[in-house]
């Protein structure tokens, strides 16, 4: 650290100083006394070759003038000594904080410079990164035209399926159902949202696919009478059915005109054994029924 800066070291330089100046101070008021001691000594012995107009009076105001001068003056250099002092304290805290201000303007600089070398770096790879998203774009545009060949065929697949559902499965499934267009070649829908109807169509099959489950359905039954059942389906391809009284029983299955269901009376205690194990009053076992394998 510069010494001027130093605080202690600007303590003992003021102290010196003061000490400094009053030994001057004091070695100037003994050499008057004595100057003065020795002019009345000097006046007295000579006696009546001294001027008796002379007033060692007023040579003594003339010691205690210059005395006087002194010691003002001094006041005056000490006053110079306080205002130096203070305006070096003033200016090392200006400098200070004009030096904390140069360090953050030197630190956005610097951030302004990476931030610029940054950019650079990214206008120089601009052009190649849009060079590949021209290749991108235009194999997207060949993936896309031959998606638009496939998406009619798999829209009429679709329908064919849904056909063949199970009724609550169908149910569950007509709001992806009714938003395949009539015409695929005549359609305001996009591509993305056509691919993810049928998407949904076929999750929501295969998730029913994988389960055993009963609903209560309305179904005509022999001689075309109209009766409230409860139907079983394994799957999307198989189904029993029972009626709510528990006489009346059949199997069903899907076909391409929907499902066509059959009355087979002697299962009816083997279907309410199922509706039992699926409701939960009795524990799960192994059941007999036929099936109908196409």
């Amino acid at each position: 650290m510069d010494r001027m800066q130093d605080p202690q070291h600007v303590t003992r330089q003021r102290r010196r100083s003061l000490i400094a100046a009053g030994a001057l101070l004091a070695a100037l008021s003994i050499a008057a006394t004595g100057f003065e001691g020795r002019s009345v000594g000097a006046r007295a012995g000579s006696g009546a070759q001294q001027d008796p107009v002379q007033d060692p009076k007023g040579r003594s105001a003339s010691t205690e003038e210059r005395i006087a001068a002194t010691r003002a003056a001094l006041e005056e250099w000490m006053e110079q000594r306080r205002l130096i002092a203070k305006l070096r304290a003033e200016w090392d805290e200006g400098r200070e904080i004009l030096q904390a201000r140069i360090d953050v303007t030197e630190t956005e600089i610097a951030d302004l410079r990476e931030r610029i070398a940054k950019a650079e770096e990214g206008i120089s790879g601009f052009e190649e990164q849009r060079s590949k998203l021209e290749r991108d774009k235009e194999r997207l545009k060949e993936a896309s035209s031959s998606l638009e060949s496939q998406i009619g065929p798999l829209e009429q697949q679709t329908r064919q399926l849904v056909a063949r559902l199970p009724h609550p499965l169908q149910e569950k499934l007509k709001t992806l159902t009714q938003r395949i267009p009539e015409d695929p070649e005549n359609t305001e829908l996009g591509l993305g949202l056509r691919f993810q109807n049928i998407v949904g169509i076929l999750d929501m099959a295969n998730k029913f696919n994988n389960e055993v489950a009963d609903f209560p359905e309305t179904l005509t039954l022999a001689e075309g009478k109209r009766a409230e059942v409860t139907a079983i389906y394994i799957g999307v391809g198989q189904a029993y059915y029972l009626s709510d009284d528990g006489k009346s029983a059949g199997i069903g299955f899907g076909g391409p005109e929907g499902w066509t269901w059959r009355p087979q009376d002697d299962i009816a205690p083997q279907v309410r054994q199922l509706l039992d194990i699926l409701g939960g009053q009795k524990a799960a076992e192994f059941v007999t029924v036929p099936m109908r394998v196409q």
